[in-house]
């Protein structure tokens, strides 16, 4: 009886030791705090490589794909129909003939144009309600954030715009537009409406 008691006590004490012992440890290494901070110098060099540098080096710096979520302003909703057509130069109904996606070097209010990954629709024009009457019957081009390019060797850049419905080919649309690049590549006013 008194050799069971003895064992007890000093299973007890051992784990009381190994208890104490991982604690120490703990607080002197912490490896989460560790492994975040690495996360943190690893995303902010990857930043800079695809600032400075461009997308196929960020997607070679992260091991074949760099994705990232891009903004689009979506959420904003028109209460009326004239929100949209005010600002829009110009309004047309027509069908997404095919798509595809492209880097684009655009301004970011950086000291240097930044590349992002959109997609271009090419827009078979079938009424204009707004603006250059002529594009009736003609194709127009119209870029929205996001899309996937592949650089090759398994490279690619992928931007993703939560919660934004994006266009299918063959769908119609009344679209609210205004220009992305002189004139030649439009833009959508406020988001996809639904």
């Amino acid at each position: 009886m008194n050799m069971k008691r003895y064992f007890f006590a000093g299973t007890i004490a051992a784990v009381m030791a190994v208890t104490v012992s991982f604690a120490h440890q703990a607080q002197r290494i912490d490896p989460r705090s560790e492994v975040a901070a690495q996360a943190r110098e690893d995303k902010k060099k990857l930043r800079e490589v695809r600032v400075k540098k461009g997308l196929k080096e960020a997607a070679r710096l992260s091991g074949g794909g760099f994705v990232e979520a891009v903004d689009f302003d979506d959420e904003l909703s028109a209460k009326d129909l004239s929100i949209l057509a005010y600002p829009s130069q110009l309004i047309v109904r027509g069908v997404i003939k095919r798509n595809a996606s492209v880097i684009v070097r655009a301004d970011m209010g950086l000291d240097q144009p930044v590349e992002q990954v959109m997609t271009d629709y090419t827009v078979q024009v079938f009424d204009v309600y707004k603006g250059d009457v002529r594009l009736t019957g003609r194709d127009i081009q119209v870029r929205i954030p996001g899309g996937r390019v592949e650089f090759g060797n398994g490279l690619y850049a992928e931007a993703k715009t939560p919660g934004f419905l994006r266009p299918l080919n063959q769908e119609e649309f009344i679209m609210f537009l205004r220009p992305f690049e002189s004139g030649i590549v439009y833009s959508v006013t406020m988001g996809r409406q639904v």
